[in-house]
């Protein structure tokens, strides 16, 4: 993603009811440098400085869930091998927020000569309980169009329940949150 297509992302993001973004980053492959605002250095265990100055990404990689890191290093490394675009969510262990589950959005994109160069994108945190169904969600509509595309109708049926019941779980949620007295 360029600077101004990550700009755009941003945007997007912030005019919905969904989550927004918590910083955005870029990893120079060749030198192994990844370059990313506060924000992002915050949710990762870095000052400012460092996401400023850029490090490697092995020190982003120690910040990431141990269950969820090799995940996340598959879906990089698709991403490096065909240069292009990756979304991937995952935990993250933060000295600053503790637990946080987020989703990555990016692209890499390849040299002249086809190598790995350079990947940028911006990070969302999706913790919450309405983040973590609308992930859910929008994943069980991704499979659902698979299966329609297989002709899968016991698949396709599955998926459906599968959603009916992430909407059911989200009006629970937003019952839950009404219910709760202002502390006014």
């Amino acid at each position: 993603m360029s600077p101004q297509q990550i700009e755009v992302a941003i945007e997007r993001y912030g005019q919905g009811n969904g989550p927004l973004p918590i910083g955005a980053w870029s990893w120079n492959i060749k030198v192994n440098q990844l370059h990313c605002d506060s924000l992002f250095a915050d949710y990762f265990s870095l000052n400012a400085d460092e996401g400023l100055a850029g490090v490697p990404i092995e020190k982003l990689l120690e910040a990431i869930h141990d269950a969820d890191r090799p995940g996340v290093v598959r879906a990089l490394h698709d991403a490096m091998a065909t240069g292009s675009a990756f979304q991937e969510t995952y935990r993250v262990n933060s000295r600053s927020y503790g637990q946080r589950l987020i989703t990555a959005i990016g692209r890499c994109y390849l040299d002249e000569q086809g190598d790995p160069s350079v990947c940028s994108g911006f990070t969302v945190d999706v913790t919450s309980s309405e983040g973590i169904l609308g992930e859910l969600a929008k994943h069980s509509v991704q499979a659902r169009n698979l299966a329609l595309t297989l002709e899968k109708p016991i698949m396709v049926y599955l998926l459906d329940m599968i959603l009916v019941e992430v909407e059911r779980e989200k009006a629970a949620e937003a019952r839950r949150t009404d219910a709760v007295p202002s502390q006014h």
